[in-house]
């Protein structure tokens, strides 16, 4: 069993998935997505771990789960805990639940905040946003290359032009305009960790991040 595998032993979140593939309440996920996507999420969140000083952009059905896991203001707390806090601050958090649980005082270590502006606050702002989320690619394929993960980022609708491309076109979201996203962005020759500018005049930018590409 790899370091990966081992990281993840202890993570029950069979209430999301519960919920991801409710149709109405949740995102009316199949069993299998949601238990594929929810795998991706326990990735997401070794590498968070592994590596504390860098970075790391959730794929959009990455961040679908987060979000639910989130909205379970018990669960979410307790699974931070589990996967963030060393032994010492488990145990001290333990005895701290214990004793003032009857003050209806919740204690718990370790924490994932949720920071939804990454890559909105302007154009090298942007740029960041492109470059880490190239480089939470590459780690994942490190580390679990037999995963096939969606590599679409997670603010792929709310930033126009922002896309991975898995085939020789360009995905763009619903309000991306084709004069920003040319197909050719993602041909043999072009494809690697990189941003890309629409045509100069666009008033957004159009970034192609065109790594994963599987032959």
């Amino acid at each position: 069993m790899n370091e990966y595998s081992n990281h993840n032993q202890n993570l029950n979140l069979d209430p999301i998935i519960v919920k991801l593939t409710h149709p109405e309440e949740g995102e009316g996920w199949t069993l299998e997505q949601a238990r594929r996507h929810v795998e991706e999420f326990k990735l997401y969140l070794y590498l968070v771990k592994k590596y504390p000083k860098i970075s790391l952009v959730p794929t959009k059905k990455i961040d679908k789960v987060w979000h639910r896991l989130i909205e379970d203001t018990q669960l979410y707390p307790l699974i931070c805990e589990e996967v963030f806090a060393n032994k010492a601050q488990k145990l001290v958090s333990n005895i701290l639940r214990i004793l003032l649980s009857p003050f209806g005082i919740s204690v718990h270590a370790g924490f994932m905040n949720h920071f939804p502006y990454f890559g909105l606050r302007g154009e090298q702002d942007a740029r960041n946003l492109s470059t880490a989320f190239a480089r939470t690619i590459a780690l994942m394929k490190q580390h679990a290359p037999e995963m096939k993960i969606d590599f679409q980022p997670s603010v792929c609708d709310g930033i126009c032009g922002t896309a991975v491309c898995e085939t020789n076109a360009a995905y763009c979201g619903n309000s991306c305009g084709g004069t920003l996203c040319d197909t050719s962005a993602c041909d043999s020759n072009s494809c690697q960790y990189s941003w890309r500018l629409g045509s100069s005049n666009a008033k957004v930018i159009c970034r192609k991040t065109c790594s994963i590409i599987n032959k």
